[in-house]
């Protein structure tokens, strides 16, 4: 659905030592790294999820 919307879809590897299908906090780390790099590379849009006020605020309704 991303892809269709004209979305650019880039895969991360998982850190090294990290469980397969488990999300570690290291990943997380890797993948907001590779954003903060095509952001500045690209001039992209960045969502960065994990540090928006508004994530804890939705959490709250849940």
């Amino acid at each position: 659905m991303m892809r269709a919307l004209g979305t650019e879809v880039v895969m991360v590897p998982q850190a090294e030592g990290s469980t397969p299908g488990r999300v570690s906090g290291t990943d997380i780390e890797l993948a907001q790294r590779k954003a903060e790099a095509i952001v500045a590379e690209r001039g992209a849009f960045y969502l960065d999820q994990f540090n928006r006020a508004q994530r804890q605020l939705s959490l709250n309704d849940l």
